[in-house]
């Protein structure tokens, strides 16, 4: 069982939002895991439920603003934006020997609801009558899974090998249900609608779609003698919307002598879009330098995609090459590099925005009393080369054991191409320009680093932990690059054993309060800074109690 609770924090960040900082967050969660002989087999079961109420503030509108009635709210508000998060899971599975196999059949089910609810808000187009609390809907997934997997060890060519196989098939489904009337709905036109911060999920964005897959895998490895193996795996998907997948791996692994082997590895990938990817849609307000716009996240089926010559959405596919050794270069040490290159093609993203002036899709967007929309779509290919170095220590200290680790990551992403078509032609940047393409690129920064340190001693645990993060470069609403300068931050925290089932945890993050280099208020958040891979909050205490039964 889990409960925790995190109060909002609240950071400055200029006009456009006078409340600013991360959401309070209560969760509570209880989990069951089991096993229980059965002959001789094994039956086992896993899972539990989980409860989420989240609370954050949205842009403010100022006492002026023409989305305020003065007489409910004279010095403007900051409207409140609630989530509740249920999630479940189960799993359940015989797992034995049959003929010489080790078995395992196994089911699970999972599924997960998002509600939103809107607070300290109004609908400005209700006039005084506006209620200031709207129940404005949500969506949930749902998935079911079944499957085998089987696997043996062989003795009899060369030093061994080891055969794994199984057979799959999952099915997914994906909801979106509306809110209350009065959190979507226009009722004067000279006025804006639905609830500020958070305008409700209508019915025309309710739907229930899904789909099935199956799969099968087959994985070998073979100890050819005591320093050579090479592996090979394989493995099939069919899924009942884009169609069948085949990817493959081939590795190795030489062991030069009992303290130096190199390794590599060559392999095909893919990935499916989510559900939400290809059905979410929703009507929201976004803020463009403090300008508030209605604007439409569209799914792939909207007018919007066809006029503009989008194509369905279909699986990414991948080909990985790494190439490293490992090593135990002195008593305690371990080392570990390995060099990558990670080409994707059609990798699946959010577009820029297009305009109600636009000559394709204003008019759909104009009936749609809507003046933006953005759209998932297989736009671009990358290629991203990298070396990961990681390495540990371990020693016995003043009765206690010492623990350190270093963990670099070099890391370089390159967008290959952009993928247009005719309808797009002149609008590129609104497609998918410079600014969309350098989020992408802040996602995978050039160099990161952590340096970590454990001590224990008896009942205390000891941690300390500091991470490095490399300069990034964002592009805000009015074309400014935000040039996020290095940072370092420091993480501490202490635990101590009250029992052998109770323990308390003590710690700060980023205990020298380091954040990121400050920009004007036309950031993505609204605030002084876009939300980078460091956080923005500064630093953050935080207690714990674990009880273990």
């Amino acid at each position: 069982a889990e409960y925790s609770s995190k109060a909002k924090t609240h950071r400055d960040a200029g006009d456009y939002r006078v409340e600013f900082g991360d959401a309070s967050v209560n969760n509570s969660g209880l989990w069951v895991n089991s096993e229980i002989p059965v002959g001789a087999f094994t039956l086992y079961n896993f899972g539990g439920v989980n409860h989420r109420v989240g609370d954050a503030y949205a842009w403010t509108r100022d006492a002026t603003s023409d989305r305020n009635i003065p007489s409910i709210y004279p010095n403007g508000f900051s409207p409140q934006i609630q989530g509740t998060i249920d999630d479940q899971s189960w799993a359940t599975g015989l797992r034995g020997e049959v003929a010489g196999w080790n078995a395992d059949f196994y089911a699970s089910y999972g599924a997960n609801k998002f509600d939103y609810w809107v607070h300290n808000s109004l609908n400005r187009s209700m006039g005084t009558s506006t209620p200031t609390e709207f129940e404005a809907g949500g969506f949930g997934l749902t998935q079911s899974i079944a499957g085998t997997t089987w696997d043996k060890y062989f003795g009899s060519a060369g030093k061994g090998f080891n055969v794994a196989l199984g057979v799959e098939a999952r099915k997914e489904s994906y909801f979106i249900f509306a809110g209350e009337e009065a959190s979507w709905q226009t009722y004067d036109a000279d006025y804006p609608g639905g609830s500020q911060g958070f305008p409700g999920f209508r019915p025309s964005n309710e739907l229930l779609e899904g789909r099935t897959n199956v799969g099968a895998f087959l994985d070998v490895e073979w100890d050819i003698n005591d320093r050579f193996m090479l592996g090979a795996a394989g493995r099939f998907e069919n899924y009942s919307d884009f169609g069948a997948t085949t990817n493959g791996k081939l590795a190795g692994r030489y062991a030069v002598n009992e303290n130096f082997a190199l390794r590599g590895s060559f392999s095909t990938g893919f990935r499916a879009p989510s559900l939400a990817q290809l059905y979410f849609n929703s009507t929201f307000t976004n803020f463009v330098s403090g300008v508030a716009v209605e604007s439409k996240l569209a799914n792939n089926a909207d007018p919007v995609t066809s006029a503009l010559g989008i194509q369905p959405l279909k699986q990414e596919t991948a080909q990985n090459i790494s190439f490293g050794f490992t090593s135990t270069p002195a008593k305690g040490v371990t080392l570990t590099v390995d060099g990558y290159s990670v080409d994707v093609k059609d990798r699946v993203v959010l577009t820029g925005g297009f305009g109600d002036d636009d000559p394709d899709v204003g008019s759909i967007l104009q009936a749609q009393n809507v003046s933006f929309v953005q759209f998932f779509t297989n736009a671009v290919d990358t290629r991203t080369t990298g070396v990961d170095v990681v390495s540990t220590y371990a020693k016995n200290l003043a009765g206690g054991i010492l623990n350190a680790s270093v963990a670099v990551n070099i890391n370089n992403m390159s967008i290959d191409r952009v993928y247009t078509n005719a309808q797009l032609a002149g609008k590129e940047d609104s497609y998918f320009g410079r600014r969309e393409q350098l989020f992408l690129l802040a996602s995978a920064p050039p160099l990161k680093a952590n340096v970590g340190l454990n001590y224990t001693k008896g009942k205390l645990f000891t941690s300390l932990r500091a991470t490095y993060f490399d300069q990034v470069v964002i592009e805000d609403w009015v074309g400014t690059d935000d040039v996020y300068d290095a940072r370092v931050t420091l993480d501490l925290s202490m635990s101590y054993a009250m029992s052998e089932k109770l323990r308390a945890t003590v710690g700060v993050n980023n205990l020298t309060d380091a954040l990121p280099t400050i920009q004007d208020s036309e950031t993505e958040t609204g605030g002084m800074y876009d939300a980078v891979q460091m956080g923005i909050m500064g630093r953050f205490f935080f207690g714990r109690l674990t009880y273990s039964f």
